[in-house]
């Protein structure tokens, strides 16, 4: 353990604040982490990580060792610390990806959507049109497919769906 050189308080969201930290090895070697800080000025576990985000809904996305995961506001890991890519969508839910597939898991760590395709676009209505081999279909959120993975484009896809919706 080196000295902590620096450390900045700069984001407070659901009573919990992000603290980043810069640690000064002997050898002037400089190491960049982030903590969690609760309102009683505790934190909230002592786990360094490299990138987070801010609190909400009670859980913040965590990054070490170049793959997220998600934790609650007590510390514990609610989703483990394993996808290459983590994102935040609406309603608790997560577009993830593992291996360059992508796909969609719920709060409680649930599969969604399956993690196995080229990439599955942010929900649109309780609908996602999802990529495979450069080919777009579309798929609800009960993991249905409701336009077949056969379409050239995005558009194409967005396009026939709102045709079928009418």
């Amino acid at each position: 353990m080196g000295k902590i050189i620096y450390d900045k308080i700069w984001k407070e969201c659901e009573g919990i604040s992000v603290v980043e930290c810069i640690e000064e090895k002997k050898t002037k070697e400089k190491i960049r982490f982030y903590q969690f800080l609760s309102g009683e000025n505790k934190f909230i576990n002592r786990l360094r990580y490299e990138n987070v985000s801010c609190f909400e809904d009670g859980t913040a996305r965590v990054k070490n060792k170049g793959l997220w995961g998600l934790i609650d506001n007590k510390g514990d890991e609610v989703i483990p610390i394993k996808y290459k890519q983590f994102f935040r969508l609406s309603n608790r839910l997560f577009q993830v990806s593992s291996n360059s597939l992508w796909g969609i898991i719920n709060s409680e760590n649930k599969v969604i959507i399956p993690i196995i395709y080229d990439y599955v676009f942010p929900p649109i209505n309780r609908y996602c049109v999802i990529k495979q081999k450069d080919r777009y279909g579309l798929i609800d959120m009960n993991g249905d497919i409701i336009v077949k993975v056969e379409y050239n484009t995005y558009n194409d896809v967005i396009k026939l769906f709102s045709d079928l919706s009418k």
